[in-house]
């Protein structure tokens, strides 16, 4: 069968420079030497025309110069996302999470994720999540491959709502205490924030007695979201510092190892600068415990995700050094700042993650 077709006109940019030709209004020619086109105004010599590059290509540069701000997943592959009854979710995880074809997917790229208005309570103490619609970006593709697992982290993509947060202001713990319990020795994995995103019963007494987490069995904000992500998101597992003693408070960490991070979390500080600002803690080789297995997701490169992130503060996951009291946060000025685990006025973005089935 003979397939018919327009044929662009096409040449080099030093052959159009060298002639100076100047384009028809409206003629379209392709650079074969630099990959781009120009077109046609009637007055303008070719080689002095705005260049363009198709759209991979211009992702590609904005990538590179930091000015990349993702695009809708579900529009750019509509037809893809069509096979899987228009839900991108479902898309993303089976079409390309689990047959490793994240080649054209990049950081910023997003997908949108309704989370429904609940409230989230222990019976006594309530915070009201509002109905609202969170572009999921994507963090970083594969940023902890065959790591964190015991036969090594998948294929995986990390999502996070750098542009909203949950609605709600949530306190990092019940008291100004970041150390862990007898029980749960991992502070983030204690916390009363932990609970409220992953919609669990974490309580347990401190050394001592004083209750730390909280009761949200009832639902958190995991149990918000669309159901295919309640039932596909997988548990993060990676390198989590440990403090508590039975003795005394702690104000450093005192060792770590490989933990469950949640379904639904936030970043660690380095996660988010790159390097351990406010929860900087050596360990006796002087090396940053902090910072153990921990890697800059590419969406904060150079720290250009405060042009999106609206002026609000954040909480980390991670917990200051030289404090008892005091839990990593980025403050609205997208600075790294640590606040009182009770602080006031910061609240939380969704993260996530997606990663190959077996």
């Amino acid at each position: 069968m003979t397939i018919y077709g327009f044929k662009m006109k096409r040449g080099t940019f030093a052959n159009l420079k060298s002639t100076g030709a100047v384009l028809r209004e409206g003629e379209p020619v392709y650079l074969t030497d630099i990959r781009r086109m120009v077109v046609g105004d009637g007055v303008t010599q070719g080689y002095k025309l705005p260049q363009f590059l198709d759209d991979e290509h211009e992702a590609a540069l904005a990538i590179l110069n930091n000015t990349y701000r993702g695009v809708n997943l579900a529009t750019k592959f509509a037809e893809e996302v069509a096979d899987y009854s228009g839900n991108a979710w479902k898309w993303i995880q089976e079409e390309r999470i689990n047959r490793g074809k994240v080649a054209d997917l990049y950081p910023w790229d997003y997908i949108l994720a309704d989370q429904t208005g609940r409230t989230i309570s222990d019976g006594t103490t309530s915070y009201n999540l509002p109905t609202k619609t969170h572009k999921m970006h994507i963090a970083g593709i594969n940023t902890y491959k065959n790591y964190g697992y015991p036969s090594g982290c998948p294929t995986h993509i990390d999502f996070l709502s750098v542009s909203s947060t949950i609605g709600v202001n949530i306190p990092w713990q019940t008291r100004d205490f970041n150390n862990g319990s007898s029980a749960i020795i991992y502070p983030w994995r204690q916390s009363k924030l932990y609970a409220c995103l992953n919609g669990v019963d974490n309580r347990h007494n401190d050394r001592s007695g004083n209750e730390l987490g909280f009761d949200a069995s009832s639902g958190g904000v995991l149990q918000s979201l669309p159901q295919y992500l309640q039932d596909n998101i997988a548990m993060k597992r990676m390198f989590a510092d440990s403090r508590y003693s039975g003795s005394g408070d702690l104000t450093e960490s005192t060792a770590g190892d490989v933990d469950d991070v949640g379904k639904i979390w936030v970043p660690r500080e380095v996660e988010v600068y790159g390097f351990p600002c406010n929860s900087q803690q050596k360990d006796g080789n002087g090396v940053n415990r902090s910072a153990y297995g921990s890697i800059q997701y590419p969406i904060f490169a150079n720290n250009n995700a405060k042009q999106e992130m609206g002026r609000v503060n954040v909480w980390l996951s991670s917990v200051a050094s030289g404090s008892s009291s005091r839990a990593c946060n980025v403050d609205g000025n997208g600075v790294a700042n640590a606040f009182g685990c009770t602080g006031a006025g910061t609240s939380a973005w969704v993260g996530f993650r997606l990663q190959k089935q077996s």
